[in-house]
């Protein structure tokens, strides 16, 4: 196993310091791409999202809403004759 590591204070400033530069070293280098593309998977989760809750919306009206189905009546009229006036 490996030994306790105890970080005092300084120690611990020193590394985020230089987490900090590391970061912005980062950020100078790959910046925009790195955005760009969280940014852009991002906005598809949403699209794809958004789209789903909109078909399933639409399913579900369509299943409890629908018209009721046409049935034939032949006694829709008391006679179908075309004699009487």
């Amino acid at each position: 196993m490996s030994e306790n590591v105890t970080l005092y204070r300084i120690d611990f400033e020193k590394l985020k310091e230089q987490s900090k530069v590391a970061r912005a070293e980062y950020m100078r280098q790959f910046g925009m791409d790195a955005l760009v593309v969280v940014g852009s998977t991002l906005r598809a989760h949403h699209v794809i999202a958004v789209v789903t809750v909109i078909l399933i919306s639409f399913g579900v009206k369509m299943f409890f809403f629908s018209a009721p189905t046409a049935e034939a009546d032949i006694h829709a009229v008391p006679s179908a004759s075309m004699d009487r006036p």
